[in-house]
């Protein structure tokens, strides 16, 4: 990515950074010229942190309602894509539950292109030849320990 939609996503880091480390970035080497317009318009979502949480627990619900659910087998990603019809795309690191928009440090990058946005839908039907689905009865038999860390993480949720 470049042009002007960087500097929210450098902005974000800086401060994250700063938390993290005590230290400051700033100058040229931390944030170089920008153009002052890029390819595309787009906007920049940034949230404030807090510890995340697994909404797996929630998948009983989903699936009884008919949902399908799919969990990604070839490796961890942690962004998240979505295309609405065929033209609009975000592409970030927001999950779509209340503590993400709410509590934790995410960014997505929103933009108008129909191209690109064709280009994402194709890389996630690609994607789905590596999910393993998740039905009612898999998930009513995963563990004590994953159903106790999902308890846990569902009471911190609620004092955030």
């Amino acid at each position: 990515m470049a042009g002007p939609g960087v500097v929210p996503l450098q902005s974000g880091f800086a401060h994250n950074w700063l938390e993290t480390t005590g230290e400051l970035v700033t100058g040229d080497a931390f944030f170089p010229q920008i153009p002052e317009r890029g390819r595309l318009a787009v906007q920049t979502l940034l949230s404030s942190p807090e510890t995340g949480w697994n909404s797996v627990r929630l998948y009983g619900a989903l699936l009884k309602a008919g949902i399908p659910i799919l969990e990604y087998n070839r490796t961890m990603l942690h962004q998240k894509t979505m295309v609405v019809d065929g033209v609009w795309a975000t592409v970030g690191t927001t999950n779509f539950d209340d503590r993400s928009f709410a509590h934790n440090e995410e960014s997505n990058v929103c933009f108008f292109d129909q191209a690109l946005a064709v280009e994402l839908h194709q890389r996630f039907l690609s994607d789905l030849e590596g999910c393993d689905p998740v039905t009612l009865a898999k998930w009513r038999a995963r563990g004590l320990w994953s159903k106790t860390q999902e308890t846990v993480a569902s009471f911190l949720k609620e004092q955030a």
